[in-house]
Protein backbone atom coordinates (compact mmCIF):
# COMPACT_ATOMS: atom_id res chain seq x y z
CA UNK A 1 0.00 0.00 0.00
CA UNK A 2 0.99 3.27 -0.59
CA UNK A 3 1.07 5.79 1.72
CA UNK A 4 2.52 10.00 1.95
CA UNK A 5 1.58 10.49 -1.73
CA UNK A 6 2.11 13.87 -2.45
CA UNK A 7 0.06 15.84 -5.24
CA UNK A 8 3.38 16.10 -7.11
CA UNK A 9 4.32 12.62 -7.55
CA UNK A 10 5.24 11.85 -10.51
CA UNK A 11 2.65 8.92 -10.68
CA UNK A 12 0.14 11.63 -10.42
CA UNK A 13 0.49 12.82 -13.69
CA UNK A 14 -1.07 11.20 -16.70
CA UNK A 15 0.34 8.19 -19.07
CA UNK A 16 2.11 8.93 -22.44
CA UNK A 17 -1.40 8.81 -24.81
CA UNK A 18 0.38 5.72 -26.89
CA UNK A 19 0.22 3.53 -23.69
CA UNK A 20 -2.53 1.64 -23.29
CA UNK A 21 -4.36 2.18 -19.78
CA UNK A 22 -4.49 -2.04 -18.78
CA UNK A 23 -1.22 -1.88 -17.66
CA UNK A 24 -1.05 1.78 -16.15
CA UNK A 25 -1.94 2.46 -12.44
CA UNK A 26 -4.67 4.35 -11.98
CA UNK A 27 -5.35 7.65 -10.28
CA UNK A 28 -8.34 7.99 -8.89
CA UNK A 29 -10.09 10.93 -6.52
CA UNK A 30 -12.98 10.22 -4.71
CA UNK A 31 -15.01 12.70 -3.68
CA UNK A 32 -15.89 11.30 0.69
CA UNK A 33 -17.95 14.10 1.52
CA UNK A 34 -20.24 11.36 3.51
CA UNK A 35 -16.64 10.17 5.71
CA UNK A 36 -18.54 13.73 7.75
CA UNK A 37 -21.25 11.93 8.98
CA UNK A 38 -19.19 9.65 11.08
CA UNK A 39 -17.47 12.25 13.10
CA UNK A 40 -18.78 11.29 16.76
CA UNK A 41 -21.73 9.39 16.20
CA UNK A 42 -22.02 5.43 15.67
CA UNK A 43 -25.32 5.97 13.61
CA UNK A 44 -23.45 5.36 10.10
CA UNK A 45 -26.09 4.96 7.33
CA UNK A 46 -25.71 2.14 4.68
CA UNK A 47 -24.01 4.74 2.30
CA UNK A 48 -21.55 5.94 4.71
CA UNK A 49 -20.80 1.70 5.63
CA UNK A 50 -20.47 1.31 1.80
CA UNK A 51 -18.21 4.48 0.88
CA UNK A 52 -16.17 3.28 3.60
CA UNK A 53 -15.55 -0.43 2.15
CA UNK A 54 -15.06 1.52 -1.73
CA UNK A 55 -12.16 3.40 0.09
CA UNK A 56 -10.85 1.00 1.82
CA UNK A 57 -10.53 -1.64 -1.15
CA UNK A 58 -9.18 1.17 -3.19
CA UNK A 59 -6.47 1.86 -1.38
CA UNK A 60 -5.55 -1.51 -1.13
CA UNK A 61 -6.05 -2.08 -4.63
CA UNK A 62 -2.70 -2.39 -6.46
CA UNK A 63 -3.92 -0.85 -9.49
CA UNK A 64 -4.93 2.12 -7.61
CA UNK A 65 -3.70 5.34 -6.74
CA UNK A 66 -6.14 6.45 -4.66
CA UNK A 67 -7.00 9.75 -3.01
CA UNK A 68 -9.50 11.20 -0.94
CA UNK A 69 -11.78 14.52 -1.03
CA UNK A 70 -14.40 16.37 0.02
CA UNK A 71 -16.45 18.86 -2.41
CA UNK A 72 -20.10 19.01 -1.13
CA UNK A 73 -19.92 21.25 1.10
CA UNK A 74 -17.92 23.66 3.19
CA UNK A 75 -18.84 21.80 6.39
CA UNK A 76 -18.37 18.54 4.79
CA UNK A 77 -14.43 19.72 3.76
CA UNK A 78 -13.82 20.35 7.65
CA UNK A 79 -15.58 17.43 8.97
CA UNK A 80 -14.34 14.89 6.37
CA UNK A 81 -11.00 16.11 7.40
CA UNK A 82 -11.29 15.72 10.82
CA UNK A 83 -12.72 12.40 10.11
CA UNK A 84 -10.04 10.96 8.34
CA UNK A 85 -7.51 12.66 11.03
CA UNK A 86 -9.32 10.46 13.31
CA UNK A 87 -9.06 7.47 11.82
CA UNK A 88 -5.96 8.04 10.82
CA UNK A 89 -3.44 6.32 8.11
CA UNK A 90 -4.07 5.55 5.24
CA UNK A 91 -6.71 7.92 5.29
CA UNK A 92 -5.32 10.72 6.72
CA UNK A 93 -2.46 11.12 4.15
CA UNK A 94 -5.05 10.52 1.40
CA UNK A 95 -7.25 13.75 1.68
CA UNK A 96 -6.65 16.44 -0.77
CA UNK A 97 -8.21 19.91 -0.96
CA UNK A 98 -11.03 20.53 -2.97
CA UNK A 99 -12.63 23.65 -5.65
CA UNK A 100 -14.56 25.34 -2.95
CA UNK A 101 -13.96 23.71 0.54
CA UNK A 102 -12.42 24.76 3.77
CA UNK A 103 -9.51 22.71 3.29
CA UNK A 104 -6.96 23.58 6.49
CA UNK A 105 -3.63 22.81 6.92
CA UNK A 106 -2.40 19.20 8.82
CA UNK A 107 -0.77 21.13 11.04
CA UNK A 108 -3.63 22.90 12.54
CA UNK A 109 -5.52 19.80 12.63
CA UNK A 110 -3.24 18.33 14.83
CA UNK A 111 -3.13 22.04 17.29
CA UNK A 112 -6.96 21.02 17.03
CA UNK A 113 -6.67 17.58 18.73
CA UNK A 114 -4.16 18.77 20.83
CA UNK A 115 -5.95 21.68 21.80
CA UNK A 116 -9.30 19.32 22.79
CA UNK A 117 -7.20 16.69 24.74
CA UNK A 118 -5.35 19.54 26.58
CA UNK A 119 -9.06 20.95 27.59
CA UNK A 120 -10.44 17.87 28.04
CA UNK A 121 -7.97 16.56 30.85
CA UNK A 122 -9.03 19.72 32.46
CA UNK A 123 -11.95 18.36 33.32
CA UNK A 124 -14.45 20.26 31.22
CA UNK A 125 -17.25 18.08 29.47
CA UNK A 126 -16.38 15.84 26.42
CA UNK A 127 -18.94 16.21 24.06
CA UNK A 128 -19.68 16.49 19.74
CA UNK A 129 -20.72 20.28 20.06
CA UNK A 130 -17.90 21.43 22.14
CA UNK A 131 -15.75 19.35 19.66
CA UNK A 132 -16.92 21.19 16.62
CA UNK A 133 -17.24 24.75 18.30
CA UNK A 134 -13.48 24.03 19.27
CA UNK A 135 -12.40 22.82 15.47
CA UNK A 136 -14.68 25.69 13.83
CA UNK A 137 -12.45 28.62 16.23
CA UNK A 138 -9.43 27.00 14.67
CA UNK A 139 -10.38 27.46 11.24
CA UNK A 140 -11.54 31.06 11.82
CA UNK A 141 -7.66 32.13 13.17
CA UNK A 142 -6.33 30.49 9.77
CA UNK A 143 -6.31 30.96 6.43
CA UNK A 144 -9.14 29.33 4.49
CA UNK A 145 -7.88 27.89 0.99
CA UNK A 146 -10.36 28.06 -1.99
CA UNK A 147 -9.21 26.80 -4.38
CA UNK A 148 -9.50 24.15 -7.78
CA UNK A 149 -7.49 20.73 -6.73
CA UNK A 150 -4.28 20.64 -7.51
CA UNK A 151 -2.78 18.13 -9.93
CA UNK A 152 -3.80 15.87 -12.40
CA UNK A 153 -6.00 12.88 -12.06
CA UNK A 154 -7.67 9.85 -14.56
CA UNK A 155 -11.15 10.06 -12.91
CA UNK A 156 -12.49 12.15 -10.39
CA UNK A 157 -15.16 9.40 -8.87
CA UNK A 158 -17.99 11.09 -6.65
CA UNK A 159 -19.46 8.07 -4.42
CA UNK A 160 -22.35 10.24 -3.17
CA UNK A 161 -22.91 13.57 -3.89
CA UNK A 162 -23.31 15.90 -7.08
CA UNK A 163 -20.44 16.19 -9.22
CA UNK A 164 -18.90 19.48 -9.44
CA UNK A 165 -18.67 22.23 -12.26
CA UNK A 166 -15.91 20.65 -15.02
CA UNK A 167 -13.43 23.71 -14.90
CA UNK A 168 -12.61 22.76 -10.65
CA UNK A 169 -11.52 19.51 -12.16
CA UNK A 170 -8.26 18.14 -14.26
CA UNK A 171 -9.22 14.58 -15.00
CA UNK A 172 -10.33 12.91 -17.86
CA UNK A 173 -13.55 11.56 -16.93
CA UNK A 174 -16.10 12.15 -13.89
CA UNK A 175 -17.77 9.20 -12.59
CA UNK A 176 -20.64 9.10 -9.88
CA UNK A 177 -22.66 6.48 -7.68
CA UNK A 178 -26.47 6.53 -7.97
CA UNK A 179 -27.27 4.10 -5.08
CA UNK A 180 -31.45 4.00 -5.98
CA UNK A 181 -33.93 6.32 -7.23
CA UNK A 182 -36.27 6.70 -3.90
CA UNK A 183 -36.73 10.47 -3.73
CA UNK A 184 -37.64 10.37 -7.42
CA UNK A 185 -40.48 7.50 -7.50
CA UNK A 186 -41.36 8.09 -3.80
CA UNK A 187 -40.58 11.68 -2.90
CA UNK A 188 -42.88 11.39 -0.27
CA UNK A 189 -40.61 9.57 1.72
CA UNK A 190 -38.32 12.38 2.22
CA UNK A 191 -38.62 16.03 2.98
CA UNK A 192 -38.67 18.70 0.26
CA UNK A 193 -35.42 19.91 0.54
CA UNK A 194 -33.95 15.93 0.57
CA UNK A 195 -35.88 15.37 -3.12
CA UNK A 196 -34.61 18.85 -4.55
CA UNK A 197 -31.13 17.69 -3.40
CA UNK A 198 -31.26 14.28 -5.25
CA UNK A 199 -32.65 16.40 -8.29
CA UNK A 200 -29.40 18.53 -7.85
CA UNK A 201 -27.33 15.18 -8.00
CA UNK A 202 -29.20 14.14 -11.46
CA UNK A 203 -29.04 17.54 -13.14
CA UNK A 204 -24.91 17.58 -11.93
CA UNK A 205 -24.24 14.78 -14.67
CA UNK A 206 -23.08 15.32 -17.86
CA UNK A 207 -25.02 12.84 -20.26
CA UNK A 208 -22.64 13.33 -22.96
CA UNK A 209 -19.34 13.40 -20.86
CA UNK A 210 -19.95 11.72 -17.73
CA UNK A 211 -20.43 7.57 -16.39
CA UNK A 212 -22.18 6.50 -13.84
CA UNK A 213 -21.98 3.12 -11.17
CA UNK A 214 -25.20 1.64 -10.53
CA UNK A 215 -25.64 -0.93 -7.51
CA UNK A 216 -27.91 -2.62 -9.67
CA UNK A 217 -29.92 -3.41 -12.81
CA UNK A 218 -32.80 -2.36 -11.01
CA UNK A 219 -31.73 0.94 -10.22
CA UNK A 220 -30.08 0.99 -13.59
CA UNK A 221 -33.16 1.06 -15.79
CA UNK A 222 -34.75 3.74 -12.74
CA UNK A 223 -32.48 5.66 -13.78
CA UNK A 224 -32.67 5.99 -17.66
CA UNK A 225 -35.93 6.79 -16.83
CA UNK A 226 -34.69 9.93 -15.51
CA UNK A 227 -31.39 10.82 -16.88
CA UNK A 228 -31.02 10.91 -21.38
CA UNK A 229 -27.71 8.94 -20.87
CA UNK A 230 -26.92 6.16 -22.94
CA UNK A 231 -27.05 2.46 -21.43
CA UNK A 232 -23.53 1.67 -22.14
CA UNK A 233 -22.33 4.77 -20.36
CA UNK A 234 -23.94 3.15 -17.01
CA UNK A 235 -22.01 0.21 -15.31
CA UNK A 236 -24.23 -1.91 -12.72
CA UNK A 237 -21.78 -3.05 -9.80
CA UNK A 238 -22.63 -4.89 -7.16
CA UNK A 239 -22.02 -4.11 -3.10
CA UNK A 240 -21.30 -7.01 -0.89
CA UNK A 241 -21.51 -7.42 2.92
CA UNK A 242 -18.74 -6.65 5.26
CA UNK A 243 -16.71 -9.76 5.81
CA UNK A 244 -17.44 -9.70 9.55
CA UNK A 245 -21.24 -10.55 8.47
CA UNK A 246 -20.85 -14.81 9.21
CA UNK A 247 -22.50 -17.22 10.64
CA UNK A 248 -22.06 -17.95 15.04
CA UNK A 249 -21.23 -20.51 16.01
CA UNK A 250 -20.64 -19.21 19.91
CA UNK A 251 -23.94 -20.05 21.64
CA UNK A 252 -22.99 -17.93 25.14
CA UNK A 253 -22.21 -14.97 22.57
CA UNK A 254 -25.60 -14.83 20.73
CA UNK A 255 -26.83 -15.38 24.27
CA UNK A 256 -25.30 -11.93 25.58
CA UNK A 257 -26.58 -10.04 22.63
CA UNK A 258 -29.89 -11.15 23.08
CA UNK A 259 -29.70 -10.08 26.79
CA UNK A 260 -28.16 -6.38 25.88
CA UNK A 261 -30.88 -5.65 23.69
CA UNK A 262 -33.95 -7.01 25.80
CA UNK A 263 -34.83 -9.59 23.79
CA UNK A 264 -36.23 -12.88 25.70
CA UNK A 265 -35.90 -16.21 25.39
CA UNK A 266 -37.53 -18.35 22.36
CA UNK A 267 -38.01 -18.39 18.57
CA UNK A 268 -37.44 -15.38 16.75
CA UNK A 269 -38.08 -14.08 13.42
CA UNK A 270 -36.23 -10.73 12.25
CA UNK A 271 -36.20 -7.86 10.62
CA UNK A 272 -33.17 -5.21 10.23
CA UNK A 273 -33.43 -1.35 8.70
CA UNK A 274 -33.73 2.38 9.32
CA UNK A 275 -37.79 2.23 10.63
CA UNK A 276 -38.82 4.27 7.82
CA UNK A 277 -42.09 3.89 5.35
CA UNK A 278 -40.43 2.18 2.53
CA UNK A 279 -39.26 -0.71 4.85
CA UNK A 280 -42.96 -1.79 4.76
CA UNK A 281 -43.32 -2.14 8.67
CA UNK A 282 -46.68 -2.00 9.02
CA UNK A 283 -47.79 -4.62 6.25
CA UNK A 284 -45.27 -7.02 8.26
CA UNK A 285 -46.48 -6.07 11.39
CA UNK A 286 -50.32 -6.46 10.47
CA UNK A 287 -48.94 -9.88 8.55
CA UNK A 288 -47.78 -11.00 11.92
CA UNK A 289 -50.17 -10.00 14.28
CA UNK A 290 -52.89 -11.79 11.70
CA UNK A 291 -50.69 -15.28 12.33
CA UNK A 292 -50.93 -14.63 16.22
CA UNK A 293 -54.33 -14.27 15.96
CA UNK A 294 -54.45 -17.65 14.34
CA UNK A 295 -52.45 -19.18 16.52
CA UNK A 296 -49.91 -19.80 13.77
CA UNK A 297 -46.65 -18.86 15.56
CA UNK A 298 -46.54 -20.19 19.10
CA UNK A 299 -43.80 -18.88 20.95
CA UNK A 300 -42.61 -16.99 18.09
CA UNK A 301 -41.43 -13.28 18.69
CA UNK A 302 -41.04 -10.79 16.28
CA UNK A 303 -37.55 -8.56 16.22
CA UNK A 304 -37.20 -5.04 15.11
CA UNK A 305 -33.67 -3.96 15.33
CA UNK A 306 -32.98 -0.64 13.72
CA UNK A 307 -33.14 2.97 14.61
CA UNK A 308 -36.18 5.67 13.94
CA UNK A 309 -36.12 6.97 10.95
CA UNK A 310 -38.32 9.69 9.33
CA UNK A 311 -41.91 9.11 9.39
CA UNK A 312 -41.81 6.70 11.51
CA UNK A 313 -45.15 7.29 13.07
CA UNK A 314 -47.14 4.82 11.42
CA UNK A 315 -44.91 2.17 12.41
CA UNK A 316 -44.71 2.82 16.31
CA UNK A 317 -49.00 3.37 15.64
CA UNK A 318 -48.97 -0.62 14.31
CA UNK A 319 -47.46 -1.65 17.77
CA UNK A 320 -49.95 -0.84 19.50
CA UNK A 321 -52.17 -3.40 18.01
CA UNK A 322 -52.96 -5.37 21.18
CA UNK A 323 -52.57 -8.63 19.07
CA UNK A 324 -48.65 -7.48 19.29
CA UNK A 325 -48.43 -7.26 22.98
CA UNK A 326 -45.37 -9.01 24.17
CA UNK A 327 -44.50 -10.26 21.23
CA UNK A 328 -42.96 -7.38 19.02
CA UNK A 329 -39.52 -6.24 20.24
CA UNK A 330 -37.79 -2.82 18.90
CA UNK A 331 -34.28 -2.78 19.62
CA UNK A 332 -33.53 0.13 18.39
CA UNK A 333 -29.92 0.95 16.95
CA UNK A 334 -27.87 -2.38 16.86
CA UNK A 335 -24.24 -1.95 16.56
CA UNK A 336 -22.84 -3.65 13.48
CA UNK A 337 -20.64 -6.32 15.57
CA UNK A 338 -23.97 -7.76 17.32
CA UNK A 339 -25.57 -7.78 13.92
CA UNK A 340 -24.30 -11.52 13.30
CA UNK A 341 -25.15 -12.82 16.56
CA UNK A 342 -28.79 -11.38 16.22
CA UNK A 343 -28.91 -12.64 12.36
CA UNK A 344 -27.42 -15.64 13.69
CA UNK A 345 -29.63 -16.53 16.24
CA UNK A 346 -32.84 -16.16 14.09
CA UNK A 347 -35.61 -18.17 12.66
CA UNK A 348 -35.75 -16.18 9.52
CA UNK A 349 -35.29 -12.79 8.22
CA UNK A 350 -38.26 -11.11 7.31
CA UNK A 351 -37.61 -8.25 4.51
CA UNK A 352 -41.09 -7.47 2.99
CA UNK A 353 -39.37 -3.51 1.40
CA UNK A 354 -40.98 -1.86 -1.09
CA UNK A 355 -38.28 -0.56 -2.74
CA UNK A 356 -34.25 -1.54 -2.30
CA UNK A 357 -31.25 0.00 -5.00
CA UNK A 358 -29.35 -3.06 -3.78
CA UNK A 359 -30.39 -4.31 -0.35
CA UNK A 360 -27.86 -5.00 2.05
CA UNK A 361 -29.77 -6.47 4.92
CA UNK A 362 -30.77 -9.92 3.08
CA UNK A 363 -27.19 -10.09 2.06
CA UNK A 364 -25.85 -9.53 5.62
CA UNK A 365 -28.38 -11.95 6.73
CA UNK A 366 -27.53 -14.38 3.98
CA UNK A 367 -24.08 -14.27 4.60
CA UNK A 368 -24.90 -15.23 8.48
CA UNK A 369 -26.94 -18.70 6.86
CA UNK A 370 -29.84 -17.16 7.85
CA UNK A 371 -33.14 -17.95 5.72
CA UNK A 372 -34.30 -14.59 4.18
CA UNK A 373 -38.40 -13.86 3.53
CA UNK A 374 -38.19 -10.91 1.24
CA UNK A 375 -40.32 -8.74 -1.50
CA UNK A 376 -39.83 -9.88 -5.08
CA UNK A 377 -39.83 -6.37 -6.20
CA UNK A 378 -36.70 -3.92 -6.97
CA UNK A 379 -33.39 -4.87 -6.73
CA UNK A 380 -34.00 -7.56 -3.86
CA UNK A 381 -34.57 -10.22 -6.96
CA UNK A 382 -31.06 -9.61 -7.66
CA UNK A 383 -29.39 -10.26 -4.75
CA UNK A 384 -31.47 -13.22 -3.14
CA UNK A 385 -32.08 -14.93 -6.17
CA UNK A 386 -32.82 -18.43 -5.31
CA UNK A 387 -31.67 -18.34 -1.94
CA UNK A 388 -34.49 -16.95 0.23
CA UNK A 389 -38.57 -16.86 -0.32
CA UNK A 390 -39.83 -14.04 -2.48
CA UNK A 391 -43.55 -12.39 -2.26
CA UNK A 392 -45.64 -9.66 -3.17
CA UNK A 393 -44.74 -7.23 -0.12
CA UNK A 394 -48.60 -5.52 -0.74
CA UNK A 395 -50.05 -9.80 -0.58
CA UNK A 396 -50.50 -10.39 3.35
CA UNK A 397 -51.54 -13.84 2.28
CA UNK A 398 -48.52 -14.64 0.47
CA UNK A 399 -46.48 -12.93 3.18
CA UNK A 400 -48.00 -15.04 5.97
CA UNK A 401 -47.80 -18.12 3.84
CA UNK A 402 -44.01 -17.45 3.66
CA UNK A 403 -43.16 -16.77 7.68
CA UNK A 404 -45.50 -20.01 8.43
CA UNK A 405 -43.54 -22.16 6.51
CA UNK A 406 -40.23 -21.44 7.71
CA UNK A 407 -41.49 -21.78 11.11
CA UNK A 408 -42.73 -24.98 10.63
CA UNK A 409 -40.74 -26.51 8.07
CA UNK A 410 -36.91 -27.14 9.67
CA UNK A 411 -36.18 -28.41 6.19
CA UNK A 412 -37.00 -25.78 4.85
CA UNK A 413 -34.92 -23.68 6.54
CA UNK A 414 -32.06 -25.50 6.37
CA UNK A 415 -32.13 -25.85 2.40
CA UNK A 416 -32.17 -21.85 2.71
CA UNK A 417 -29.51 -21.77 4.78
CA UNK A 418 -27.55 -23.41 2.96
CA UNK A 419 -28.46 -21.91 -0.32
CA UNK A 420 -28.02 -18.35 1.50
CA UNK A 421 -24.63 -19.03 2.33
CA UNK A 422 -23.75 -20.14 -1.15
CA UNK A 423 -25.28 -17.44 -2.87
CA UNK A 424 -23.78 -14.38 -0.35
CA UNK A 425 -19.86 -15.78 -1.34
CA UNK A 426 -20.71 -14.39 -5.08
CA UNK A 427 -20.83 -10.71 -3.38
CA UNK A 428 -17.22 -9.84 -2.16
CA UNK A 429 -15.50 -5.84 -1.75
CA UNK A 430 -12.53 -7.09 -3.85
CA UNK A 431 -14.62 -8.04 -6.91
CA UNK A 432 -17.13 -4.96 -6.36
CA UNK A 433 -13.20 -2.97 -6.38
CA UNK A 434 -12.60 -5.08 -9.10
CA UNK A 435 -15.31 -4.20 -11.12
CA UNK A 436 -14.55 -0.55 -10.43
CA UNK A 437 -10.96 -0.95 -11.95
CA UNK A 438 -12.26 -2.93 -15.32
CA UNK A 439 -15.24 0.27 -15.53
CA UNK A 440 -12.26 3.14 -15.10
CA UNK A 441 -10.34 1.49 -17.90
CA UNK A 442 -13.03 1.11 -19.67
CA UNK A 443 -14.10 4.85 -19.47
CA UNK A 444 -10.21 5.99 -19.84
CA UNK A 445 -9.70 3.41 -23.20
CA UNK A 446 -12.91 4.95 -24.27
CA UNK A 447 -11.84 8.72 -23.73
CA UNK A 448 -8.22 8.37 -25.39
CA UNK A 449 -9.61 7.35 -28.57
CA UNK A 450 -11.97 9.92 -28.76
CA UNK A 451 -9.63 12.62 -27.80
Amino acid sequence: MVTNMTIGDARLHPPSPHEPYARQRLKILYDASTFGSGIGSTLRGGIFRVVDRIVAEAIDDPDVDALITALSSEWASISTTLYCNQVGEPLKSRFRRGWRSLALPMSVHIRVREHLYAWEQAGRPRSLSAFFVRAAWFAAKHTIIRSPIAGSFDIFHSLFHALPPHPHLDCRARVITIYDLIPMLNPEYFTPDMVAYFKQILKSIDPLSDWVVCDSASTKRDLLRYVDIRPERVEVIHLAADPTFRRVDDEQRISDVRARYGIPDGRYLLSVSTLEPRKNLPFLLRCFARLLESDALAGVNLVLAGPKGWMSDPIYASLSDQRLKGRVHATGFVADEHLPALYTGALAFVYPSLYEGFGLPPLEAMSCGTPVITSNTSSLPEVVGDAGLMVDPTDESALCAAMRSVVDDCHLRSALSERALARAKRFTWRSCMQDHVTFYRRILDSTQKNA
